[in-house]
């Protein structure tokens, strides 16, 4: 978490963050933790698969009232134990969500709200894996194996088998900020939406996507602000990244 808090150091960051690691035995006691906090303690059920009995996932975000703290939660499990993304990528993905609430800080009475509404979904999975895997992993090999782990691990089967250039390019269409919300291919975020990131911030630099946080926070919509940071307009950029993404997800499975 200490390195996503370096990363972001130029930008709004929560005041405190909180993190709370739990297994399934252990959600009852996760929910009061976080209730004597003073944040919403049945939160702690977001990381869990409670007909399975596990929590295995994370969550994170903004308290939706000032004090703006950070509050993740993650579940520990130990079938997950020999994935290298449990060993510091996913905390600084999950710190990253909070960090691009925090641009709204001063400027929107419920600042995680306010980031979900302007964020197109691609975007808001997108920045927090490219910050979990950049600077979670320590060497370059790694992050490459692990990149593709990740990308070619999650979505491999129907209806996100298909990463041909115009179905990524339907996938940037439909990523509309808050309809994409809770729709079936959200987790496109975690593969497209990283790749996407990580093209951008070759572009212009590993905190761009970042910047265009702080322009929607300044109140304009996301493509005035891709444009503002990019200096292309998104109608022209996305076939380009669209036809890219397509091709190095393509060598990932035939290689």
């Amino acid at each position: 978490i200490q390195k996503g808090i370096d990363f972001w150091k130029n930008f709004k960051l929560p005041q405190k963050y909180y993190a709370f690691f739990y297994s399934f035995s252990d959600l009852d006691w996760a929910i009061n933790e976080i209730n004597g906090y003073g944040f919403w303690g049945d939160n702690a059920k977001s990381p869990c698969v409670l007909d399975e009995a596990i929590c295995t996932g994370a969550n994170s975000g903004l308290h939706h009232e000032s004090p703006y703290h950070g509050v993740g939660k993650f579940g520990i499990n130990s079938a997950d134990s020999w994935d290298r993304y449990r060993y510091g990528p996913i905390h600084i993905h999950e710190f990253t969500h909070s960090a691009v609430a925090a641009q709204w800080i001063g400027v929107a009475g419920n600042p995680q709200e306010n980031a979900n509404q302007a964020t197109p979904c691609w975007l808001n999975e997108g920045i927090a894996h490219f910050a979990g895997l950049s600077v979670g992993i320590d060497t370059y090999s790694e992050y490459v194996e692990v990149r593709k782990g990740q990308v070619t691990g999650r979505h491999i089967q129907p209806p996100f088998n298909d990463y041909s250039t115009s179905a990524i390019l339907n996938y940037y269409n439909e990523s509309v900020p808050r309809e994409c919300l809770g729709k079936p291919d959200y987790v496109l975020g975690y593969s497209v939406g990283y790749l996407t990131v990580e093209a951008l911030s070759a572009m212009a630099g590993s905190d761009s996507a970042m910047h265009m946080y702080t322009e929607m926070a300044s109140g304009k919509d996301f493509e005035a602000a891709f444009g503002i940071i990019y200096d292309i307009a998104w109608s022209e950029a996305k076939p380009v990244l669209a036809q890219y993404i397509s091709s190095v997800i393509g060598e990932f499975f035939n290689s």
